[in-house]
């Protein structure tokens, strides 16, 4: 799986969760791996289906179907302040505050629930997590997601 510098945004201060999908979704986007109406994708699909997860400091790993992307790869963001997401399984009012989010970007639906399970590995290691808020620059941020998903790993 190919990272991009350009879908790394160390300390991104945005207002909310909408704002939030919209910039990862615009960046997704704008390199060709996703159409466009990708955004409001993933808008309508986290309020059907929340992604937040109250560990590590509140984490979030949104995403949406197969069928709106070309590309495979994750975007990655730590944010300046956080925001809230609804929470994964949880009731339809939990609220989750969310500081690190990783937009799975995968065009293989096959590879979707292998992919989610190494994130939701990754994200409950609180040094995995650390290294991406601690990433001061998008190269930094790509330099952690190639060591957690290395080329030979299966979902790669």
């Amino acid at each position: 799986m190919d990272f991009h510098e350009e879908l790394m945004f160390p300390q991104l201060d945005v207002t909310d969760r909408d704002a939030l999908l919209e910039t990862l979704g615009a960046a997704v986007t704008g390199l060709g791996l996703a159409e466009p109406g990708y955004a409001t994708a993933l808008k309508e699909r986290e309020l059907e289906f929340p992604t937040g997860l109250p560990i590590c400091g509140g984490v979030a790993i949104p995403h949406t179907s197969a069928d709106h992307v070309s590309g495979n790869t994750i975007a990655a963001a730590s944010l300046a302040r956080p925001v809230t997401f609804f929470e994964m399984g949880g009731d339809e009012d939990s609220e989750v505050v969310v500081s690190t989010v990783l937009l799975l970007v995968f065009a293989d639906a096959a590879q979707h629930v292998p992919l989610l399970s190494r994130i939701v590995s990754c994200i409950q290691d609180e040094n995995f997590i650390r290294s991406i808020t601690d990433a001061e620059d998008p190269a930094a941020m790509v330099r952690v997601l190639a060591e957690a998903f290395p080329p030979d790993h299966p979902t790669t």
